[in-house]
């Protein structure tokens, strides 16, 4: 087998396993936990003092009847992951 014959057969199976990687991460994303994520949503937003204005950090805010919740950053944002699709009440204490 030439040089040209090793280089030629060794692309061929980086291809083939490069498209084998690829029809799996297909596959993963058809079938795996993204589908599930596809039903679920997030809620985000900013918590400011009713009197100056100022963001406020470290509040507990929680979407009521799920169990989920964050808590806010420095600049009084927050993010919660994985809220099932609905209406819900958010609270924040």
């Amino acid at each position: 087998m030439t040089r040209h014959e090793v280089r030629k057969n060794l692309l061929s199976r980086s291809m083939y396993f490069l498209a084998a990687g690829l029809l799996m991460a297909v596959l993963a994303g058809l079938f795996g936990p993204a589908s599930v994520a596809a039903q679920t949503g997030a809620i985000t937003g900013t918590i400011v003092s009713n009197q100056t204005g100022e963001p406020l950090s470290a509040v507990q805010v929680s979407v009521e009847g799920t169990g989920l919740g964050a808590l806010t950053q420095a600049n009084g944002k927050f993010l919660i992951l994985r809220v099932p699709a609905g209406t819900y009440t958010v609270t924040a204490v």
